[in-house]
């Protein structure tokens, strides 16, 4: 999945480790963390990194991990994803992102520290010179990294590092745990407002046990490329 040239970056979407050299890349502003589903609280952060970019005239990129890090550290736990990784990476681009890095998150790469993660994927691998993430975004290994530590690591390392606060909608915190909740009890509509645009599957008709028809309700089984939401 490449795409070039769009405001100095030499390609759309690149990957850690495999993709080594970057020209273009260096002095970005980027936010950072997993964005599943690219709701109302993502758009927040991708929008202050597209003003800080604008300021700075520098590129405007995303940091994330593929697969989702539950999936290697606790695949028991790990949540039904709202977005395939392709669907994710196009969401972030049509949101003015010029590049997304994709930092391939394995069981070896678990076991970082946050120092380590900071060192060689922002500063060797990207060179940022600013960072945004989520008000509760946790890195490195056993998720012992925070804000306040990004920011300590920001001034050694020569980058800055802010946060956005929690998007609220009604009474609630707009979150993809929340979102999926809402999606698995049928709530289609509520999830939508909270992801701030429909919520979409894409996938092929399967054909059933046409039990549906006998009964007069036509049904469509749905097979996606998110198992945990198959219908």
């Amino acid at each position: 999945m490449s795409l070039t040239n769009i405001a100095g970056f030499n390609s759309k979407v690149v990957s850690f480790p495999d993709d080594r050299t970057l020209v273009g890349w260096q002095g970005a502003v980027v936010a950072l963390g997993n964005f599943d589903g690219m709701h109302r609280g993502h758009s927040a952060i991708l929008g202050n990194v597209r003003r800080r970019a604008e300021e700075r005239g520098s590129g405007a990129a995303v940091v994330t991990f593929e697969p989702h890090p539950s999936k290697i550290v606790r695949p028991d736990k790990a949540p039904p994803l709202l977005m395939t990784h392709s669907q994710k990476c196009n969401a972030m681009i049509e949101n003015g992102m010029d590049g997304v890095g994709v930092v391939r998150f394995t069981a070896e790469l678990s076991k970082w520290e946050p120092d380590l993660f900071v060192r060689r994927v922002l500063v060797e691998w990207l060179r940022i010179c600013e960072v945004w993430v989520g008000e509760n975004f946790l890195f490195g290994h056993d998720r012992s990294g925070n804000f306040s530590l990004l920011r300590t690591l920001g001034v050694r390392y020569g980058f800055e590092a802010y946060k956005v606060e929690p998007v609220r909608y009604k009474d609630f915190v707009v979150s993809s745990t929340r979102i999926r909740r809402l999606i698995a009890d049928g709530q289609v509509d509520e999830a939508g407002a909270l992801l701030g645009h429909h919520y979409i599957l894409d996938g092929t008709v399967k054909p059933g046990a046409g039990r549906g028809r006998s009964h007069g309700v036509p049904t469509a089984n749905l097979k996606t490329a998110l198992p945990s939401w198959n219908t």
